[in-house]
């Protein structure tokens, strides 16, 4: 009997913890409005974090932030956004898990 309670226990700790992991799910489609003025790469990604309640996962190294940036969204998508800020610096995103992550990409000129 002792067992039996200390494995449901065990369950429902391991349960309650994997929950966040499983539990998000990222739409990218959700509208945001956003103005971001004189922004580095890094602010900007911070800044949509804090809009869309989505976690970015990236490497600062990757990120050009020695210049600053200025955009407006009016009622875009999350994948509209990241795509304006990102594509540009030849960066690239996919969503894992509960986050999106930002890799190297094809540049565009």
């Amino acid at each position: 009997m002792k067992t039996l309670v200390s494995h449901s226990l065990i369950m429902l700790c391991l349960f309650i913890s994997l929950a966040p992991i499983f539990g998000q799910n990222i739409n990218l489609d959700q509208k945001i409005e956003l103005q971001l003025k004189k922004v580095t790469i890094q602010e900007a990604l911070e800044l949509v974090e804090k809009a869309s309640n989505v976690t970015i996962g990236f490497n600062r190294q990757l990120l050009n932030n020695q210049r600053q940036y200025s955009w407006t969204f009016t009622n875009q998508s999350l994948k509209q956004i990241l795509e304006t800020i990102l594509r540009p610096q030849g960066l690239d995103f996919k969503i894992s898990g509960n986050r999106v992550l930002v890799f190297p990409g094809p540049k565009v000129s």
